[in-house]
């Protein structure tokens, strides 16, 4: 039988494929319980005993003692919002309403607060001889999501990076051939990658999450291998798309919250902002109140409670910016684009 949980939308109606070809109970890489193999079903995977059982022990996770919901409860209990609270709708009812695929860690980019199981480049910056993660998707899979398609209200792809991955673009070509009805398409993504909009085009609605840590040079900083120039380019290209919505997805950390106000006054369009949480030199909460105040980083009222709350040395953060700039031969751009390092 399969029952509700309450506070968490992910349980109850979203199905969450990660790289290894699992399906896992959270897309968050913090923590999550794997559940069952998605290439014995679909419906098997959603209606399996793990994932009943999961259900059913889900308060045992949302307290602060548990490894698997930690960065939600934290967020939340700092006053700030968390996945589960802000980018979702919470309902009791147990119905498949979408399904989210983490297809592999294939990514053109090294960004700082990411590593090497979401993304290629990262194992491949740091010598990992065999650096990109995925699994082999079995077609009879795809056939039963085409089957469940007309039902769903959403299919997510995630990644790494979904526009340089071939099997997605292998699902959406077997998806062309069906009617959608209102199924939309999601993507997480950092917008880099090139488009086949012919594909997007009988979705009612495209929904992009375009992930951008930084503003012009700080962006590029943060996120290695990246352009800015490219970034605008894309966007501006994926806004003249009739049925193509984007939203702004950013990471606030130290190296990114001065930039919050210039990247939304240059975007207009709705706008998410995520605490991260860990690694901790990507972190509000490893930096002390005072010195906070002392470094001139912006004080927004909505992370106020996040600062302070898992304290390093400044050192910490120093120490890593210097080795950033270092792998990347770009020594002094840390200190110019941050010039708050100096006070340390």
């Amino acid at each position: 039988m399969q029952t509700s949980v309450k506070k968490c939308v992910y349980p109850n109606n979203i199905l969450v494929v990660s790289n290894d070809g699992n399906t896992i109970s959270c897309p968050l890489e913090s923590g999550n319980v794997k559940l069952a193999d998605i290439n014995n079903g679909i419906q098997n995977a959603w209606q399996s005993p793990l994932y009943d059982d999961f259900r059913n022990n889900l308060d045992k996770y949302l307290n602060d003692k548990n490894k698997i919901c930690w960065q939600c409860n934290l967020l939340e209990r700092n006053g700030a919002t968390s996945l589960r609270t802000e980018l979702l709708p919470i309902t009791e009812d147990v119905k498949l309403k979408g399904v989210q695929f983490k297809l592999s860690n294939k990514c053109q980019l090294v960004c700082a607060h990411c590593g090497p199981l979401l993304s290629s480049s990262w194992g491949k910056h740091l010598g990992i001889t065999k650096p990109i993660r995925n699994f082999n998707l079995k077609d009879n899979i795809i056939e039963e999501l085409k089957e469940l398609v007309p039902s769903l209200n959403f299919i997510r792809f995630t990644g790494g990076e979904p526009w340089i991955d071939p099997t997605h673009w292998k699902i959406l070509n077997e998806l062309h051939k069906i009617d959608k009805k209102d199924c939309e398409l999601h993507y997480i993504t950092n917008g880099l990658g090139k488009i086949k909009k012919e594909l997007w085009e009988p979705y009612k609605r495209v929904l992009i999450m375009l992930s951008v840590d930084g503003y012009a040079e700080s962006y590029e900083w943060f996120r290695r291998k990246s352009s800015w120039k490219d970034l605008i380019k894309n966007y501006e290209n994926l806004k003249k798309l009739q049925n193509v919505e984007v939203w702004i997805n950013f990471s606030i950390t130290p190296w990114t919250i001065n930039y919050l106000d210039d990247c939304k006054n240059f975007f207009s369009e709705r706008f998410f902002t995520v605490p991260i949480m860990n690694p901790s030199h990507c972190s509000l909460a490893s930096i002390s109140k005072e010195n906070y105040e002392k470094l001139g980083l912006t004080n927004y009222p909505k992370y106020s409670k996040i600062i302070g709350s898992n304290i390093k040395p400044l050192e910490h953060l120093k120490n890593w910016a210097l080795k950033w700039d270092r792998s990347w031969n770009t020594i002094g751009q840390a200190e110019k684009i941050h010039p708050w390092l100096l006070k340390i």
